[in-house]
């Protein structure tokens, strides 16, 4: 607030508030002396507290706040009015959730819990995931951010137990007025029933329509000792543990062996197998789309080819005659030109072979409209075939037939590059197998995981010639002669 001496002398100014707003705002300095005919600046400081609704009820109408307030001058009877005006909003952060159970969790897996953030200010705040225990990683950005006004965001907590014991713990979420906000978390970490060297397997590039392997070992390995009441309950009973990998619907992958039992302290081999190729879906609609444009074209040059059969037919003898005497005058007319006739000659002459082509052709505006006449047509006929093209319909190639080897010819053309990255679980059960398998009682907590990453790349030697197709058919060869056929192939 700037105030300005007018007169010569100096005055000496206080600055008063109404008493409900002195915890909220702050005025420094509250008293000054100002130099005649110069000016002075007082700093104001609003921090609004959560009780400033209660106690200014009476200054606010609705989110708005407009307070009176004046300057006394000394030796001046009456004060300086001013007004001190703001739109106090609220810096509460709603949370989907204030109590976090992730439940159970393995040592070498994590568990993801979702948490929802509403900002119900009107303005923009930033927050903060602070002191998080080693145990729990919140993303994105680390658990930092901006949430705009009337906001919700999604952040993901996962919580990775490196310990078999119960979890209990809180965590803080503080933003840039300084409010802190507390969630509730527990969790139990267990020791997994059987154990896998690694929980990820990466392939090498692999060409389609070709195979790569990978081997895992899975171990049933004896827990020890342990002293945690808590351990003892979460974990299978030791002994021969039954497993069963289940591969995603869709994926390319062959698990040798799939089902089968892991005494105490042994491992099985487990063998990886990945064939790529191309999807059934997008080589049936290339397929499809290739007939359809091979159906077109052809009702397009069988729609010509009846067109042209009916302007032949059209054509009768008696208009051939009339054209070839038309043609006839028409070279007569010239010769008497050459030879230097009458131009009265002329004219008659003239006005005979217009009247000779009349039988022919008629007048030039006469020929001039069947021209367009027949442009007219021609652009109709055409309007007619393009509508008989789209109509055309065709029925999905079989696979192998000439078509689909053309699709899947074009699909690897232009194949792109990319990488196929999907998990598969691996239930696990210390009941016996039976030929039901089903009836297994698998646990959640003791489900493993295997993520697997292969990145499938575009073939490096393509066949062009054949149709694509990579098996030659010499067919019926006699006895004493040769066939050479040629293969072309492209280097991609």
């Amino acid at each position: 607030v700037q105030v300005t001496n007018r007169g010569k002398t100096a005055l000496r100014v206080a600055f008063v508030l109404p008493p409900e707003l002195t915890p909220h705002l702050e005025i420094s300095p509250p008293h000054s002396l100002i130099q005649g005919a110069s000016s002075f600046s007082a700093q104001l400081k609003f921090l609004p507290l959560p009780g400033i609704f209660a106690d200014c009820d009476k200054y606010f109408e609705g989110d708005c706040l407009k307070v009176p307030a004046e300057i006394r001058v000394v030796d001046q009877v009456l004060p300086v009015p001013y007004s001190i005006r703001a739109r106090v909003a609220t810096s509460d952060l709603v949370f989907s959730s204030s109590d976090i159970d992730f439940g159970t969790c393995t040592l070498h897996e994590s568990v993801v819990a979702t948490l929802s953030i509403t900002n119900t200010s009107i303005l923009p705040q930033e927050f903060g995931f602070v002191h998080l225990p080693d145990c729990v990683d919140v993303q994105p950005n680390d658990g930092f951010g901006t949430i705009l006004p009337q906001e919700t965001i999604s952040l993901d907590l996962i919580f990775s137990a490196n310990k078999p014991r119960d979890y209990s713990f809180e965590l803080t979420c503080l933003t840039h007025l300084n409010r802190s906000f507390k969630i509730s978390c527990k969790g139990r970490g267990v020791l997994p029933s059987l154990k896998l060297p690694e929980n990820v397997v990466n392939f090498s590039a692999t060409p389609l329509n070709s195979l790569i392997t990978a081997r895992i070992s899975i171990t049933n390995t004896r827990l020890g000792r342990l002293s945690s009441a808590v351990i003892r309950g979460a974990v299978l009973p030791q002994g021969p543990k039954v497993f069963e990998f289940s591969v995603p619907d869709g994926v390319p992958m062959e698990i040798s062996p799939r089902v089968g039992t892991i005494d105490l302290d042994e491992s099985v081999s487990i063998e990886l197998s990945y064939t790529p190729s191309l999807p059934v879906t997008a080589t049936r609609e290339e397929a499809l789309r290739l007939a359809t444009e091979a159906a077109r074209i052809g009702a397009r040059e069988g729609a010509l080819a009846a067109q042209q059969r009916d302007q032949e037919s059209a054509s009768t003898p008696e208009q051939k005659k009339g054209s070839r005497a038309a043609s006839r005058g028409e070279s007569q007319k010239k010769k008497r030109k050459g030879k230097g006739e009458v131009s009265s000659s002329g004219r008659e002459s003239e006005v005979s072979g217009r009247k000779s082509g009349g039988d022919g052709g008629g007048t030039d505006r006469e020929r001039s409209s069947q021209i367009q006449q027949g442009k007219t047509e021609g652009t109709r006929s055409d309007k007619d075939d393009c509508s008989g093209e789209e109509g055309v319909k065709v029925d999905v190639p079989e696979e192998g037939s000439e078509t689909w080897r053309q699709a899947v010819a074009n699909l690897l053309n232009g194949f792109q590059n990319w990488t196929h990255q999907f998990s598969v679980p691996c239930f696990v059960s210390s009941a016996a197998p039976t030929s039901e398998l089903d009836t297994v009682p698998y646990r959640p907590e003791d489900t493993l995981y295997v993520e697997v990453r292969v990145p499938v790349v575009k073939p490096s030697l393509l066949i062009l010639s054949n149709g694509g197709n990579s098996t030659i058919d010499f067919s019926s060869v006699a006895t004493g002669e040769s066939r050479l056929p040629k293969l072309w192939g492209n280097n991609s």
